[in-house]
């Protein structure tokens, strides 16, 4: 038996001499590692050639139209990210030019796309869409509406190739010598072959795409990582359903002794299979009877499917979600499984990830509003001399989805009073604006008012029936002048002080009062006469009376209601009583009984 040579002085020392000047364990090769890192640094456009990403993007179509984990992932990024679209909120500081532009685009925004296919909407979830099976898409910007491109029909034109990272074209984009893009090469498929080029300008061209390096001009599909994951998770799914079906049905195997002398022959007439030949077929509730020699073994497939390759598939789908920034639990639809705790954090991580994608999607908008309303402007078909900022512009986001409705809806509240949120952004998840709530709520209190009034009822009892707390911007939609004219001072009186009650939120009120009270009593606040004021004004109160304020001053400071008997008042009366009953005691020699 050989033994291992042992290396020589002048080897031993060239290793140590390396590892010397090797600071990372990373660059470190080892007897499992002994490849990592040789592959030299190039750019992405290099990496993934135009044929290889022709192929990739092949590939990643094929498992949209198949896979349905796939699929999955592309209804949730177009119903969550998009939704119902990202809506420009103009920010002018006029409302009349906010007006203007606000109608001008939704107008645009019913058919944006040459073809007249898409409204903005759609359009939006294509371009999200895109950044998985295509990797990029674009918009080519024309006078009037925009043309929507795939990332596919971006690609070099005849006669150009991109050999490394100085070439003119890189992978469909034109590129001068510091690396600026100067126009892009867009084709059309005709039978899977990119042809009839035509050169856009960089400045008619809003690209869409997110980079890994800087100086990417291409983008990658996001399913790129993930296409031999999803492989394996389809490819095993349907090995464990062939295993599960032979599991399922009974399947033998004939044995006959001197095989030697065995004939194929297949009979297709059922009735004869006893009468010579081959049994290839049981039927059922019949007898068989075997020719001698043979013997019959069952194939079986126990334990199918199997429990621990349900776990397994798990794994990889998580691994799937985790690349594409999608949890698990979205992609199987079971993310009422687990504690609300832990589907309240799912759903928290999940939105962090919607909101990098709105952000991405709101950048490539605003380039979009930006060109169009600077069209508008040309053309002379909007005005703007009274805008402050003609482009300046807010995007209303799509509202993410509830999980505890209540909390919610205090939550959007607190925000909207706080200035965080505005009343579009809390009416936007129902499929409507903040006017139109406004306006169909006017038109139910008008009603409303017009029903109580035939019934001789208070009309605030048919909107809120129960005390709630009203913001003050409905002062205005609530206000009818024609009514309040023909009330008497009376009933004026009595309908103001209805309306305070109203628009008492008497839950925060008590809270108030409570946290006051708490405060007292840790020597933290002092009370005073201005805390009664205020908590007065806030309770809808009426005003301290003067014989309060005479109590008050007869304590020296003891707050005390008037109908309760002062200090100096009590201690008279206790100094009657124990003389009364010392005279008492005195003449009968008992001393009476305290009363009860």
């Amino acid at each position: 038996m050989l033994k291992n040579k042992k290396p020589s002085r002048l080897s031993f020392a060239v290793k140590n001499f390396w590892k010397a000047f090797q600071g990372y364990d990373a660059v470190k090769n080892t007897r499992y590692r002994g490849k990592r890192g040789t592959d030299p640094i190039r750019s992405e456009e290099i990496e993934l050639s135009s044929y290889d990403r022709d192929r990739l993007i092949s590939t990643c179509l094929e498992f949209r139209r198949n896979n349905p984990v796939v699929a999955s992932l592309s209804r949730l990024r177009k119903a969550d990210i998009v939704g119902r679209g990202l809506v420009p909120q103009p920010a002018t500081g006029d409302d009349e030019t906010d007006s203007r532009i606000l109608e001008a685009w939704t107008k645009f925004a019913e058919s944006p796309e040459v073809t007249g296919m898409m409204d903005m909407r759609e359009m939006q979830q294509q371009m999200i869409d895109s950044l998985l099976f295509y990797g990029d898409c674009g918009l080519i910007v024309g006078k009037e509406k925009v043309q929507f491109i795939d990332g596919s029909r971006i690609g070099n034109p005849s006669g150009e190739t991109t050999n490394s990272e100085s070439s003119s074209f890189q992978n469909g984009v034109e590129i001068n010598e510091v690396g600026k893009p100067i126009s892009y090469a867009v084709g059309n498929r005709v039978s899977g072959t990119l042809r009839d080029f035509r050169s856009i300008p960089a400045r008619d061209f809003i690209p869409f795409l997110r980079r890994i390096r800087p100086n990417q001009y291409r983008g990658v599909p996001e399913l790129a990582t993930v296409i031999n994951t999803l492989q394996d998770c389809d490819e095993y799914d349907r090995v464990e359903m062939m295993a599960a079906k032979v599991s399922a049905s009974l399947a033998v195997a004939i044995k006959r002794e001197n095989s030697y002398e065995f004939e194929l022959q297949n009979r297709l007439d059922a009735d004869d299979q006893d009468s010579g030949g081959n049994l290839e077929e049981f039927q059922p509730g019949r007898f068989h009877y075997l020719e001698p020699g043979e013997d019959i073994s069952v194939i079986g497939s126990n334990g199918r499917p199997n429990v621990d390759g349900i776990q397994w598939v798990s794994y990889l789908l998580r691994k799937v979600g985790s690349a594409v920034g999608i949890p698990l639990e979205f992609l199987l639809m079971e993310i009422g499984g687990s504690s609300f705790s832990a589907s309240q954090g799912v759903v928290l991580q999940y939105q962090q990830t919607v909101e990098s994608y709105q952000s991405d999607l709101i950048r490539i908008m605003s380039r979009l509003y930006r060109r169009w309303l600077s069209q508008q402007i040309a053309l002379d078909k909007i005005d703007v001399s009274n805008a402050k900022d003609a482009l300046s512009v807010r995007w209303q986001r799509p509202a993410f989805r509830w999980i505890n409705r209540t909390a919610q809806v205090k939550a959007d509240m607190e925000y909207f009073r706080a200035g965080a949120m505005s009343l579009d952004d809390i009416t936007a998840p129902f499929g409507y604006t903040a006017e139109e709530v406004l306006l169909r709520k006017a038109q139910n209190i008008k009603k409303a008012k017009q029903i109580a009034k035939d019934s001789g009822l208070n009309w605030q009892d048919l909107i809120n029936p129960f005390p709630t707390s009203i913001s003050a911007s409905y002062a205005d939609v609530m206000k009818d002048d024609d009514d309040e004219k023909e009330k008497s001072d009376s009933s004026t009186d009595a309908s103001e002080s209805k309306g305070k009650e109203s628009e008492l939120d008497y839950g925060s009120l008590k809270s108030y009062a409570d946290s006051y009270g708490v405060a007292v009593r840790a020597g933290t606040i002092t009370p005073q006469r201005a805390d009664e004021t205020e908590f007065r004004r806030i309770a809808g109160l009426p005003e301290l009376s003067s014989e309060v304020y005479d109590a008050w001053d007869q304590d020296g400071g003891y707050r005390r209601a008037i109908t309760v008997k002062s200090g100096v008042e009590s201690e008279s009366a206790n100094q009657i009583s124990e003389a009364e009953a010392t005279q008492a005691e005195q003449e009968t020699g008992e001393r009476p009984e305290d009363e009860i």
